[in-house]
């Protein structure tokens, strides 16, 4: 019922912003071998998730780097709030442990990708979250391009960015040579005393 489902969301708040992050850890080390996932969560945003069956409570470990919001017996969303990694513990109707599920909050590596694929179309360019930095990878045209796409994640993410972009060819810069002849008579007008120079020239 509604009535219900209201008391299950304030239990499910008020657990989360009260559980002890020890306690917490404690139970997660003591329980029976659960469902276990990972999750990730851009800092400052908030992503929903839905959970495999009805859930009692959620606790999560560290409230400072996640914050947890029910929004039905069976959903929720976690707002980044911090760079870290956390957990959340899901207990179930009968208040056994359900899932543990382990939390990374860092930067938006998805907002860089779709932001890359608009400026660059016909780039192969991908973007992985490695702790709390981001990594570029693939294999673009030209130097110009990876310059230009390090640039762009560099405003998302200042200072921790780590580029594996190459580019399919070297570019390469020919010189081209060109050896102008001159008679002897026409070098010596201008000048040029050709007994400086040996006779291979």
């Amino acid at each position: 019922s509604r009535t219900a489902l209201s008391a299950l969301m304030f239990l499910t708040v008020a657990t989360v912003a009260a559980a002890p992050a020890p306690h917490a850890a404690a139970q997660t080390l003591a329980s029976e071998p659960v469902m276990r996932r990972n999750i990730y969560v851009p800092r400052d945003k908030s992503l929903s998730f839905r959970l495999p069956g009805p859930a009692s409570k959620i606790v999560i470990a560290q409230p400072e780097i996640a914050k947890v919001t029910a929004t039905s017996e069976t959903t929720f969303y976690v707002q980044g709030i911090d760079f870290g990694s956390t957990n959340l513990l899901v207990y179930g109707r009968g208040g056994q442990l359900a899932e543990v599920i382990d939390v990374r909050v860092g930067y938006d590596s998805e907002g860089l990708q779709q932001d890359l694929a608009a400026a660059f179309p016909n780039e192969h360019i991908g973007v992985r979250n490695l702790g709390e930095v981001l990594m570029l990878t693939g294999e673009v045209s030209t130097t110009g391009v990876q310059a230009s796409a390090e640039e762009i994640a560099r405003k998302y993410a200042p200072d921790s960015i780590i580029s594996r972009i190459t580019t399919r060819a070297s570019e390469q810069v020919i010189l081209e040579v060109r050896i102008l002849e001159a008679s002897r008579t026409a070098l010596q007008d201008v000048g040029v005393d050709l007994s400086v120079f040996n006779k291979s020239f």
